[in-house]
């Protein structure tokens, strides 16, 4: 029996994150050079996902700089805004990962 996934409703079961006042910064057109942060809310399996994308990035752009920032505690809390601001001050982009 042949399936069809072109009808597939995909519904993501999270409740909407709320808006930090950060201003967003530059557009970013290449990888070269830049310094991409890796922010992890410390769910489960999140930080595997993470580690993986920075070592292809690197390998892809080897003079990228890959730095974990400071997380937080509680997965369940969203990041203060304090920690928000200060990672996008330090990096060019920053990655989340969230996972389960």
């Amino acid at each position: 029996m042949e399936e069809n996934f072109e009808n597939i409703e995909v519904l993501n079961p999270v409740a909407p994150s709320r808006i930090a006042d950060i201003t967003v910064g530059h557009k970013v057109v290449t990888l070269e050079g830049k310094k991409i942060g890796l922010f992890w809310n410390r769910k489960p399996n999140g930080d595997i996902v993470l580690s993986r994308f920075g070592e292809l990035l690197k390998q892809r752009y080897p003079d990228v700089k890959v730095e974990w920032l400071p997380g937080k505690n509680d997965p369940a809390q969203s990041a203060p805004e304090a920690t928000l601001k200060e990672a996008s001050e330090a990096c060019d982009f920053i990655i989340v990962a969230a996972a389960d």
